[in-house]
């Protein structure tokens, strides 16, 4: 999704492509949020009032320090 705005899937596959390029790190977490998955990611980062209520950058950073807390651990 971009600016509320679902992709078509060439778009995302070009969006994937540039995220594994610039930020590799970031594309696990990426398909995890896709899934929404619940070992990633706690339900209530899901919910529709929490997704509206950050810019798309605030969420992301939260995923960011979420997966960098979690890889400590393993």
């Amino acid at each position: 999704m971009y600016m509320r705005k679902r992709l078509t899937t060439e778009e995302e596959d070009k969006a994937e492509k540039w995220v594994q390029i610039h930020h590799p790190g970031w594309l696990v977490p990426m398909m995890g949020f896709k899934l929404q998955d619940p070992s990633m990611f706690p339900k209530s980062m899901f919910f529709k009032g929490v997704i509206e209520k950050f810019t798309m950058s605030q969420w992301w950073h939260l995923v960011e320090k979420r997966s960098t807390k979690k890889s400590r651990l393993i």
